[in-house]
């Protein structure tokens, strides 16, 4: 009798039938979400795209499951290199690639696992142009790399140990942070700080970085960015301390040179506002 009384029940068929319908289509968009991820491909460690999109943004690379394809004008192969998987106690990599796809670079890590902990032993980044050629390696104190120069002669990568941020080239490592302690690019302030953009010209002859700073003045803070434009070897060519202020939005360098950093404006928070400035630092 209760049995028969729930099944005539309509308001508990329909309870039950929608429970049924969210699970069934829940399981269906999971799918389709493990499904696509499955075809994910981690490029320079920050986007990922699917394989049929990496390939046609990309002429010089192909991928093909662990092995990275190179390739003339033609589309003909011209040779194979292996990205290792991760195996306990083995080497791994870490593909990167500049921006115009000319250069890439395999970040290889050997390490070795010690009570149930990864410890990192030899880190070494190579660079390697469209061809498949070696231009340049050298052994790192494991940085987290960011970003390829479009020349392939730099990077601008995160130290995994010191939090520092540092230009990375085949001579040498320069960290430029708040607190820096190597002889790099210092501040003139004490400050706070809460993060950084960068952006390289299109040649990748000079790149720009803006570091974000909280400045405090009692129990006020205000929020400041330092602008720094070096060229590809790490000098510091010129630097804007506290001409930009607020929350940053973006960084970009046109063609003809020009870096446009994106900001909020001091006077507005909710309003944008850009700040220009030429190769030579004149303001715009």
């Amino acid at each position: 009798m209760r049995y028969k009384n729930i099944c005539h029940d309509s308001g508990s068929i329909k309870f039950v039938f929608i429970i049924i319908s969210l699970f069934c289509i829940g399981g269906y968009f999971g799918y389709l979400n493990y499904a696509q991820k499955k075809d994910k491909i981690q490029i320079s460690g920050t986007q990922q795209f699917s394989k049929d999109e990496y390939e046609s943004k990309n002429q010089n690379f192909r991928i093909e499951k662990e092995i990275i394809i190179f390739l003339d004008e033609n589309g003909n192969e011209i040779k194979t290199l292996p990205i290792l998987k991760t195996v306990p106690g083995k080497s791994y990599s870490k593909a990167y690639f500049s921006e115009n796809n000319k250069y890439i670079a395999l970040d290889n890590v050997e390490y070795e696992i010690v009570d149930g902990y990864q410890q990192d032993k030899i880190a070494e980044i190579t660079v390697l142009n469209w061809k498949g050629e070696d231009l340049w390696k050298k052994e790192h104190p494991f940085y987290y790399f960011d970003s390829l120069s479009p020349n392939g002669k730099y990077f601008l990568a995160k130290s995994s140990s010191q939090g520092s941020i540092s230009i990375f080239n085949e001579k040498r490592v320069i960290d430029f942070t708040p607190k820096n302690k190597k002889g790099g690019i210092n501040f003139t302030t004490k400050e706070d700080w809460r993060g950084w953009i960068s952006a390289f010209s299109k040649n990748g002859n000079f790149f720009a970085v803006v570091l974000g700073i909280i400045k405090k003045d009692g129990d006020e803070q205000k929020e400041i960015d330092n602008l720094f434009v070096l060229d590809e070897n790490g000098n510091e060519l010129w630097r804007k301390e506290e001409v930009i202020s607020g929350e940053l939005y973006g960084l970009n360098i046109s063609d003809n040179d020009i870096i446009t950093v994106l900001g909020s404006d001091p006077n507005e928070y909710r309003r944008s506002k850009e700040y220009r400035f030429d190769k030579q630092g004149n303001q715009l």
